[in-house]
Parts: structure tokens; C-alpha cells; sequence
């Protein structure tokens, strides 16, 4: 799956399209189902408040792609979070702001300065911990982190303005830090001349006894009310009793009024710094509104990771049809008996195409309705993006619809469902339900006469069964327990229950169906013995045969069903096993042959060396005129050389058939084939029958379809390991081709000598020598060689279309 899922686009792409919206019926099932509840503790672990309004509204997603996407960015957070605290801090919202800045010359508030300032702060921490971080381990947070801005530009703008504390520095501007310093003068000179005041006045005896104190922010005197006329000033305020006036003393009336003009000055030299910030920061708006709603997105998933880890939740596999619970926790029970250090008991369940509807049955607090919710609340998480409660190995898939009557009377407040609401939901589902539902019904059947109340029952789980709907269903109707273990689809299952101790043991087993345990229940409570013998005398054997019956049938079915299943994976493993065996043995062949063929690479080395010897001796022969002691050891080396051409192009036929076996490859033009005797690769440029005409670097060859091998792929022509030297063919004709590309200048030099013996033993006209462009200095060292023999005519090159400078031609007298 591709990385880059604009998550928003995904997100509007739901909210546009109703169809992929989860239809829940009745609309508050997710209350009935307590999802409020997890809301509620997810969001304590919300740094931000938009973060704890986006896990309360957001929406439960259909698109199993996008929930695969937050399940897969929660683990990772989680991995996180567990090592290390993730540098989030409180922050508020900034859409309000930023759509202000927009608009051209508007001055940001203080307060819209500072919470922009926030945002950058947190982002570059959570970059920072990213960049300390090998980003290739969270594919999916990195998604989240390339939205994010580098706020470095930001930053250093806002740090000539704030101190780390957020005040307003003085040397943000020069006529800010003149004002603070007359400010900070007039302040001084102003307690001053209090302080003369107050001594003058208390040695006087005007003053009453408390102490100096300030009033509409200026130091006023505390006066007796009777020796008010006796200080001049201007009265600010009186006390509660009236017998205390507090006068602002004339001599500081001045000094006050200019106060008040830096002060204003003050705030209008501030005013023009954030305008001249304003305008700085307004290019980079929309980059600071698309960070925010990444660190929201980051804080949601933070504390989604927080609740993970009390849970110690994971991601189940996202499969396309049905579930696989395995180990299973109803969360809100296990984060409460987490809290008092008690155990959750676990459940484990399946439903699959064969078995979609899970039938639970067994006795009246059991744990029948608190496994159907814990079902219900598991999938309403995952469909929201949760981490669960289960067992690694579990598996979900993605509902459309999940319809549910939960009505749990142990924990509901007084209200009792009436019969008639019950049925108006059974008419909804019987209209509605497809098979993209998920179905959950609490005491099916119940609340009007059992006999007609079961029939009814039994006939709409018939109904609903038919549209391929998945769904757990809890009752104690035996004639549903017959319909589940007889009817395609449906699955009976029972809660446990401790029969020798006569308690709940609140284990589900899916495969059997339960007694309802009610006349072992009257005995526990001590119902009278003679009520219990006449109620078993009512209902007679035939009741309980059917019990003791349904209950042998679902236990034979599962044991079946268990052995067939092992059955398959024992075939799974047979068929793996063999495949491994023939996977092995092919590869021995190919070793084998390429042994033998490295074998044969040192055989024709060694002949080569021999040829060096027979060189020596047919230098000699020319120069003796010998004619017939030449042409015997010409024979005598064509032969053998020709022998190890042959087995060598065997060998390689061979390796190519064990390496290619079970694909056959049809030899066309275009094709890359490789020519056995020379050890390259090239493509079939032409053919004609069984000639073919194979081009490799530019270069030609006519050979036969029996010298060539078909390849799957062309391979560079460097990767195959090359026989130095171009030898004689089993049709005696010598190739007079030398490629010595790659080679050291001394193993050329050696290379192309042999080579010019043969040419002349096999009486060739004209060779080429391959040597490659390069630097030159092959080339140089092969012409310089060839001006010392006599009988190489002349060197020229071809067009540049067959290799130009990269090939010398020779022609030999």
C-alpha cells in the first residue's frame, strides 16, 4: 500500500459519501454499547481540547484502507510511547487566528501571537525527537512529520520579540526599550516622593494605622476621614466603615499622569511590533494552520497510545470477511479490574463464512451479555481506530452496518424495554440487514410468551440467517439451539458454567450450546425440594434428552470440524514440504553443474597454457618453413581445443536447464540469449531458420540456434565470467574476435599475442580487437604491439554505430 494516504482527503472523501458512513441501529447503539465511556478515557490523555472534541466526534470509518492507516500510526506511537515520553505540551487552537492574519495588514493579538508561538515550539520538539529517531522503523508517523513545517524562520522571528517566559523583550524595538527605561525612571522617582509623602503625613499623625497600599494603579494614602482636608489630593477611594479615605497626594498626581502617557506609549510601540510580526509571519499562515492540525492529529493518536498501553492492546489483521478474537477483553471491565489488580477473564471467538451467527446459550449471569458487548465495543473501536484488547493473531474486518439490541437490564437505570420495541427493531433488521452487518441481540426472543415468543424468533433468525449477515445472538430458547446446530451459517456456543461448585465460570466455548442450569440454580438458592420435583415431573424427559442431545451433536460437529482443520494444515505442510524438497534438489543439480563447469573453465586454462608452449613451437616452424610440421600441430591443437569447447557448451546448456527449469523460453528476435562459447549476453537481431544473428556491444555474430541459450532476463555482459580468448569452433572456423575490456595492460598484451598466433595459424585476413573506449591506454599498449609484427598490414576502426573507436581492425598479410 502506498504510503502517502492523505488522511483529511480520506476523511472528507467519507463525510461526502453517506454510503461509507457506519449505519448503527438504533442511532444511540454506541451509548448502549458504553463507546462513550472509552471516549471519555482517551480524552485524559488529550494534551489539547481539540484533540478531546475530535475523539469525541469522530466518525467510525468504513474504508478498511484508512482504518489499516490509524491502526498502523497508533502502533508505532505505542512502540513510542512505551520507550520514551513523546514531547507533546498543552496548545490551543489556532483556525481562528490564522484566518485573521489572513487578511492583508490585520495585527495579531497578543494572546494570537503567543498561541501561534506555542505551535511552533511543539513542532520543532517533535521534530527534533523524529530527526534523533531512524525514521525508515514509523513509515506512518513520517507521513504526519513531512507536514510538518520547520518553524526555524518562525522561531527566530518570535525570539527577537518574546522571552523564553513570553514577555515582550525591551530591545524588541528602540523606541520599546527608551519607553521601559523612562518607565522604569518615573517609577522610581514616583515611590520616592510616596515615601517623603507618607512620612510627612504619618510623623503628622494623619494616616491611619495600615499600611501603604495602591488604588486604580497609583499610591494613594490611607487618611483618617476626619483629617482628610488636611492632606491635598485627589480622592480614590474610602473604605467600607467610612472612616478611612485614601488620597492620592498632589506632588504625585504629575508624576502619575506622565506614567500613564509611557504606559500608553508603551502599548502602542508593542502595537506596531506585532503589526511588523503580523506581517512577517502571514506568509507562512497556511503552513502554521496545517502543522496545528497535524499535532492535533498526533495528540489524538498519542493518547489513543496512552489507553493502548493500559490496555495492553494490539492491532489485529484486517481481514475481508468475519472475525477471529482470540483472547479477547471487554475494555472498560479490564481497565477497571486493572485498576483493582483482579483478573479479566478472555473469550475467544470466531465467526466465517460458514459459521456467521454465533448462538450463545448458558446460565443467567454467565457472562452471555458481557461478551455480546464487549464484541460490540471491540468493533466500534477498531472501526474508530483503536488498538484492542486481543491476542496478537486476531483478525478483524470492516462492517457497514452494525445493528444491536444490547439492552443490559443489570446495568441500565430502571428503563425495561417493551416487547412491541423489541419488535419494531426485529422488523428493521429483517428489512435492512445484508451481508455487511454485523447483528447483536441481548435475551433474544424474550418478553412475551415463551412458546409463540421462541417461534417468532426462530423464524426471523431464519430470515435474517438467509441475507449472509454476521452477528452473536444470546438466548435460552432450545429450539434456537436445534435451529443453530441443523441450519448452514449458524453456531451454537456456551458460557461455561461450574457445575460441581455451581458457579459461573465466565469462559465462552464456541462449538456446544449451554444449559441455562436453572433447576441446579433453584437447589443453590434453596427453592423448596417438592417445587423442584414437580417442575422436573412438568417438563418432562423429553426436555432434557434434547438438552443432553444438541449438546453430544455440537460436540461431535466441533471435534469434526477441529480434526478436519488439522487434517488440511497437516496437507498444507505436506505440500510445503515437498515443494521445499524439489526447491532443494534443484539447487544441488545447479551447484553440481556449476562445480563441473568451473572444472572445465580450469581444464581449458591449463590448455591454454599448453598453447603458450605450441606458440613457441610454431614461431619456430615459420621460420623453418616448415608447412606440414605447422599444419600437423595446427590439427593436433584445433581438436583438443575443440573437445573442451564442446563439453564446456554442454555443461552450460545443462546449468541453463536446471536454473530455468519449468519455463520454457521461446528463442524470437528481440530475445536475450547468450552465446555459450564466448560467455555474453546479447538479443537476437535477426534469424532465419536455425542461423541467428546476435548483437552484443554493438557488435555481430552468425551463429547457430545450438550456440546460443535462451535467458529469462539480458544480464550485463561484465557479470558473466568470459573465456579470455575466442577459440576454434566445432566447425574448425576461428572467430576472430579479441575482448580484452577490463583486462591490465599486461594481461592484454599476453592475450592479444596468443590471439595473433591463431589468427595466423587458422590463416584469418582481418581480426578485431574489443578493447573499449575508456582511457586509452589499451588501446595505445595493443597498437603499439602490433607495429612490431611485419605481417599485420594496417589498423582502422569502424563506424561509430559498430563501436568506433572502441574496436581496432587488423588485417594480416
Amino acid at each position: 500500500m502506498h504510503l502517502k494516504i492523505d488522511l483529511e482527503e480520506k476523511r472528507a472523501r467519507s463525510k461526502a459519501n453517506s454510503k461509507e458512513e457506519l449505519e448503527l441501529l438504533p442511532q444511540d447503539l454506541a451509548i448502549e454499547l458504553e463507546f462513550n465511556k472509552i471516549q471519555l478515557e482517551c480524552s485524559k490523555y488529550c494534551f489539547s481540547k481539540l484533540a478531546t472534541d475530535q475523539i469525541f466526534n469522530h466518525k467510525f470509518f468504513t474504508d478498511p484502507q484508512l482504518i489499516l492507516v490509524l491502526l498502523s500510526e497508533l502502533e508505532e506511537m505505542m512502540w513510542i510511547t512505551q520507550k520514551v515520553n513523546f514531547p507533546l505540551s498543552e496548545f490551543e487552537a489556532v483556525d481562528d487566528d490564522i484566518k485573521l492574519l489572513k487578511i492583508p495588514n490585520y495585527t495579531c493579538t497578543l494572546d494570537a501571537v503567543l498561541r501561534i508561538k506555542s505551535i511552533a515550539l511543539i513542532s520543532k520538539n517533535v521534530l527534533g525527537f523524529f530527526k534523533n529517531l531512524e525514521l525508515t522503523q514509523f513509515k506512518y508517523l513520517k507521513y504526519r512529520m513531512d507536514r510538518i513545517f520547520n518553524p526555524n524562520v518562525l522561531l527566530s522571528l518570535l525570539s527577537k520579540v518574546f522571552s523564553p517566559s513570553n514577555e515582550i523583550l525591551d530591545s524588541a524595538s528602540a523606541d520599546l526599550q527608551r519607553i521601559r527605561r523612562s518607565i522604569k525612571d518615573i517609577q522610581s522617582e514616583l515611590y520616592k516622593v510616596f515615601k517623603r509623602s507618607l512620612n510627612t503625613y504619618k510623623e503628622k499623625s494623619y494616616l491611619a494605622d495600615i499600611p501603604e497600599t495602591i488604588r486604580n494603579g497609583r499610591y494613594v494614602l490611607a487618611v483618617n476621614v476626619e483629617n482628610k482636608r488636611n492632606v491635598s489630593g485627589i480622592i480614590h477611594d474610602q473604605s467600607d466603615s467610612g472612616k478611612i479615605i485614601f488620597i492620592e497626594p498632589d506632588e504625585l498626581v504629575q508624576l502619575n499622569n506622565r506614567l500613564r502617557e509611557l504606559e500608553s506609549d508603551e502599548q502602542a510601540e508593542i502595537w506596531k511590533i506585532l503589526n511588523q510580526l503580523s506581517e512577517d509571519i502571514r506568509p507562512m499562515a497556511d503552513e502554521i494552520l496545517q502543522t496545528s492540525y497535524e499535532l492535533v492529529g498526533l495528540d489524538v493518536i498519542h493518547a489513543k497510545a496512552k489507553l493502548a498501553i493500559l490496555m495492553n492492546a494490539t492491532k489485529p489483521k484486517i481481514i475481508d470477511h468475519g472475525l477471529d478474537i482470540k483472547d479477547g477483553r471487554h475494555p472498560l471491565l479490564l481497565l477497571k479490574n486493572t485498576i483493582l489488580r483482579k483478573e479479566t477473564v478472555p473469550f475467544s471467538l470466531y465467526l466465517n463464512e460458514a459459521n456467521r451467527i454465533l448462538l450463545i446459550s448458558g446460565p443467567n449471569a454467565g457472562g452471555k451479555s458481557i461478551t455480546l458487548k464487549a464484541l460490540g465495543l471491540l468493533q466500534l473501536m477498531f472501526q474508530n481506530g483503536y488498538l484492542l484488547p486481543v491476542a496478537k493473531n486476531s483478525a478483524m474486518s470492516v462492517f457497514n452496518k452494525i445493528y444491536g439490541d444490547v439492552d443490559d437490564h443489570q446495568s441500565l437505570d430502571e428503563g425495561l424495554s417493551t416487547y412491541s420495541a423489541k419488535l419494531k427493531l426485529l422488523k428493521l433488521f429483517d428489512e435492512h440487514t445484508d451481508s455487511k452487518t454485523l447483528l447483536l441481540m441481548d435475551e433474544y426472543g424474550s418478553g412475551t410468551e415463551p412458546r409463540i415468543g421462541g417461534v417468532i424468533a426462530e423464524t426471523v433468525l431464519k430470515r435474517i440467517n438467509l441475507k449472509g449477515c454476521y452477528g452473536m445472538i444470546n438466548s435460552h430458547y432450545s429450539n434456537l439451539k436445534a435451529l443453530a446446530h441443523r441450519e448452514d451459517g449458524l453456531i451454537n456456543g456456551a458460557m461455561l458454567y461450574d457445575n460441581i461448585n455451581m458457579r459461573p465460570t465466565f469462559i465462552l466455548r464456541v462449538g456446544k450450546p449451554g444449559s441455562s442450569f436453572a433447576l441446579e440454580l433453584a437447589k443453590t438458592n434453596q427453592l423448596d425440594p417438592n417445587i423442584i420435583k414437580e417442575v422436573k415431573r412438568k417438563i418432562g424427559k423429553d426436555h432434557v434428552a434434547l438438552e443432553d442431545l444438541l449438546t453430544n451433536l455440537d460436540e461431535q460437529k466441533l471435534a469434526l470440524e477441529k480434526e478436519r482443520a488439522e487434517w488440511q494444515e497437516k496437507i498444507s505442510k505436506l505440500d510445503q514440504l515437498i515443494s521445499n524438497y524439489e526447491n532443494l534438489s534443484n539447487q544441488y543439480e545447479v551447484k553440481r553443474l556449476k562445480l563441473k563447469l568451473e572444472a572445465k573453465k580450469l581444464e581449458i586454462k591449463e590448455t591454454d597454457d599448453i598453447q603458450r608452449q605450441y606458440v613457441k613451437v610454431a614461431k619456430e616452424i615459420r621460420e623453418e618453413k616448415n608447412l606440414e610440421k605447422a599444419m600437423a600441430l595446427a590439427e593436433k591443437q584445433k581438436q583438443e581445443q575443440i573437445e573442451k569447447i564442446q563439453e564446456f557448451s554442454e555443461l552450460n546448456k545443462k546449468l541453463s536447464a536446471t536454473l530455468n527449469k519449468g519455463v520454457e523460453y521461446e528463442i524470437k528476435i528481440g530475445s536475450p540469449v547468450k552465446l555459450i562459447k564466448y560467455g555474453l549476453i546479447g538479443r537476437v537481431v535477426s534469424m532465419n531458420k536455425n542461423k541467428l544473428i546476435v548483437e552484443e556491444s554493438n557488435l555481430k555474430y552468425n551463429v547457430d540456434i545450438s550456440e546460443v541459450v535462451p535467458m529469462p532476463q539480458a544480464m550485463e555482459s561484465n557479470q558473466i565470467v568470459r573465456i579470455k580468448l575466442d577459440s576454434i569452433s566445432s566447425s574448425q572456423e576461428f572467430k576472430p574476435l579479441l575482448d580484452i575490456r577490463g583486462f591490465r595492460v599486461t594481461d592484454a598484451l599476453e592475450a592479444f599475442e596468443i590471439f595473433i598466433d591463431k589468427a595466423i595459424l587458422a590463416n584469418t585476413k582481418e581480426v578485431k580487437i574489443l578493447h573499449g573506449k575508456g582511457s586509452g591506454q589499451l588501446k595505445q599498449a595493443i597498437h603499439k604491439a602490433a607495429r612490431s609484427y611485419k605481417f599485420i598490414g594496417g589498423v582502422t576502426h569502424p563506424e561509430e554505430s559498430n563501436g568506433g573507436l572502441g574496436v581496432s581492425i587488423m588485417e594480416l598479410k
